[in-house]
């Protein structure tokens, strides 16, 4: 693979086809734009940091940028006050992405996908039981 940032973008691909995909085979019938709005959150950087911060992506981030503890101590703490309330520092997503991208180009779509589900479960459990009350 070319970079990290070839990783980042096929788990970005990835990741979007991965919440299409269960969006589509959901029982209920959702309109198209509730659907947008459900991948949006689903992949935005706000979810993929969550994710990535609760599985402590930020302690094996190896990075130069004296700032950078500070900023994972900082989203830390503005989690307290809701996802949506957040600043992540970007670097959480995209290491998120680069790792499901590198399953994706080592293992292949399916694999890909899998892994991308399989990080995305947490957020795919919430969704699902919204939409279920």
């Amino acid at each position: 693979c070319r970079s990290y940032q070839t990783l980042e973008w096929a788990g970005d691909a990835a990741v979007c086809l991965a919440a299409r995909n269960w969006l589509f085979h959901k029982k209920e019938k959702l309109s198209v734009p509730t659907l947008v709005v459900l991948e949006s959150t689903l992949t935005s950087n706000q979810s993929l940091a969550y994710i990535g911060h609760l599985n402590g992506v930020q302690r094996i981030i190896d990075h130069r940028m004296s700032e950078l503890p500070g900023r994972f101590e900082s989203y830390k703490f503005q989690l307290r006050r809701g996802l949506w309330a957040t600043d992540p520092p970007k670097v959480i997503p995209d290491v998120v992405e680069s790792l499901i991208g590198a399953v994706h180009v080592d293992q292949g779509v399916e694999a890909g996908q899998e892994a991308a589900a399989y990080v995305l479960r947490p957020l795919l459990d919430s969704v699902s039981k919204l939409l279920n009350n």
